[in-house]
């Protein structure tokens, strides 16, 4: 169980790839009913009267190349209702009414197959590393975009630590810790094998400080 200080990182995190001051993020899995992760899955906010524009983006975003989690941004601190759709080739759509508030759970979205053929995927490898900064202290707030066009928002440790499932390819990698160094690699070739990348930036202040 993450503790609270890991939650709020986390949170702070993720706003930092919103730049959405205010907001905190609100987490989807999608699973058969098995409970295993469904792969290439999608979920969206249906409309609705007091729902839909307290979200920045209409849909939960990835947060790696699985489809299988998602992760959207809440404006506000208040609860909001929502009704939430998840959808894949081979299961049939199922909604889920969810009270998304700030540190709430991460919620789960069962799907049942439908006997239709599933698509064919390709493999994931495992990109990870650690960020940090000069004074030695470990930072959050990196992102990759890769040729599907997605742009993939991992989640972090305290400690600085991240790991991301992708699919092989070229990706252009973001790193943009507040008050710091920015960082941007285009054309960073992931696979066939998994990779380690590790980014040290430079910052004002350590953190803490003003």
């Amino acid at each position: 169980m993450r503790s609270i200080v890991a939650f709020v990182i986390c949170v702070f995190a993720s706003l930092n790839y919103f730049a959405q001051p205010g907001g905190y993020p609100f987490r989807v899995n999608v699973v058969d009913e098995k409970g295993e992760p469904i792969r290439d899955a999608w979920v969206k906010i249906l409309p609705r009267q007091n729902g839909t524009q307290h979200f920045i983006e209409r849909s939960f975003l990835p947060t790696d190349g699985s489809h299988s989690t998602f992760v959207a941004v809440i404006v506000g601190r208040e609860e909001v209702e929502i009704d939430a759709e998840a959808s894949a080739e081979g299961f049939d759509p199922a909604t889920k009414t969810i009270r998304a508030k700030c540190c709430s759970p991460v919620e789960t979205i069962t799907l049942t197959a439908n006997g239709k053929p599933r698509p064919e995927f390709p493999p994931l490898v495992t990109l990870r590393g650690r960020l940090m900064n000069a004074f030695g202290e470990p930072m959050m707030g990196i992102r990759f975009q890769g040729p599907s066009g997605y742009t993939y928002y991992p989640d972090g440790k305290p400690n600085g630590e991240y790991s991301i499932k992708v699919v092989p390819g070229s990706y252009r990698v973001e790193f943009w810790p507040s008050s710091c160094t920015r960082y941007t690699l285009e054309d960073y070739i992931v696979g066939p094998e998994g990779k380690t990348l590790d980014l040290t930036t430079e910052c004002k202040y350590k953190r803490g400080n003003p």
